[in-house]
């Protein structure tokens, strides 16, 4: 089994899960960056993952929204829930590239704890980040 979200010590029961046919990414719907990083990913991963604002669907869900405001959440049809570096990892394996980074960042206690540290740092930085994917990528998303 992967390793989940360990804040949550569990899996979200199927209570919270049954409506699930496909694994939901769940972002900060105010966040320009997430936004930009979501419509790549979508291209990416086609149908196989929902994506879903935290704003829309959070009253479904056992997170708190300060949990939502922090980090971005994949929820699996099974309940399995990752989050922030983890949730875009696990997202990577339902693309055709880039899935090996979810097992690294499983196997690897170091490369966990960095790209954990990573993600915190972007995290903060979203606003910044924004304007710099957009000089360098494009204003147009493209995967």
């Amino acid at each position: 089994m992967s390793q989940a979200f360990p804040a949550l010590d569990r899996q979200l029961p199927a209570t919270e899960t049954a409506a699930l046919h496909r694994p939901l990414l769940i972002w900060d719907g105010n966040c320009g960056f997430c936004h930009y990083w979501v419509l790549r990913w979508r291209q990416m991963t086609g149908d196989s993952v929902a994506y879903e604002p935290y704003q829309d669907v959070a009253h479904q869900f056992s997170i708190t929204t300060e949990e939502f405001k922090r980090a971005a959440f994949l929820v699996e049809p099974d309940g399995e829930v990752f989050r922030g570096m983890g949730a875009a990892f696990r997202t990577f394996t339902y693309g055709n590239r880039w899935g090996f980074l979810f097992r690294w960042y499983n196997r690897s206690g170091l490369f966990r704890a960095f790209m954990d540290r990573v993600y915190r740092w972007i995290a903060e930085h979203r606003p910044f980040l924004f304007r710099l994917t957009k000089l360098v990528f494009g204003k147009k998303p493209r995967a």
